[in-house]
């Protein structure tokens, strides 16, 4: 499979299109992955960023973001771990941001959790519960506010017959 990424990757260097090189780099990134404590997924990551930042693609960048942390984290590298995931963060905020006009945030939100995860893990590592706690409860009201505006709760179904009325008034 490296292979044939890595020569997927020689081919995409040729392209105009450098939103196929970022991906190129990615997907490599995310192979890497697969091989414990493995530099080259740093690497990878480390070249997608840029591009990806350039084309504002942020679904794809926040995964590099995330994969980039995550390689940094099994390399030991705490600080860049958690500099990586805080801009993981930063863009899927953003991304919610701009999808609230869209009216929805994209299928794989749930995933959008694993950067605070990673960081209020790297946090108790670090024997600072209290500020774990804030990431986790940050990520526990993401989830809530994702699912409340992208979910299809009917809220009226639980709803009393005055409440209903109450409800139609306002």
């Amino acid at each position: 499979a490296l292979e044939y990424l890595l020569q997927c990757l020689e081919l995409r260097k040729s392209l105009p299109d450098k939103m196929e090189l970022a991906i190129a780099f990615l997907n490599l990134g995310a192979t890497y992955a697969r091989i414990p404590n493995s530099e080259k997924t740093t690497h990878y990551n480390e070249q997608a960023i840029p591009i990806l930042e350039q084309t504002g693609a942020l679904l794809p960048l926040w995964m590099s973001q995330l994969g980039l942390g995550n390689a940094y984290s099994g390399l030991k590298q705490d600080a860049k771990a958690r500099d990586a995931w805080e801009a993981a963060i930063a863009t899927i905020e953003e991304l919610r941001w701009r999808s609230i006009g869209a009216g929805q945030m994209p299928s794989q939100h749930e995933d959008m959790i694993c950067p605070y995860a990673g960081i209020v893990d790297l946090l108790n590592g670090q024997g600072k519960p209290a500020e774990a706690l804030t990431y986790a409860e940050r990520a526990r009201t993401r989830a809530l506010l994702d699912i409340l505006q992208n979910g299809k709760i009917d809220i009226a179904r639980s709803m009393s017959p005055a409440e209903r009325e109450r409800e139609k008034n306002f």
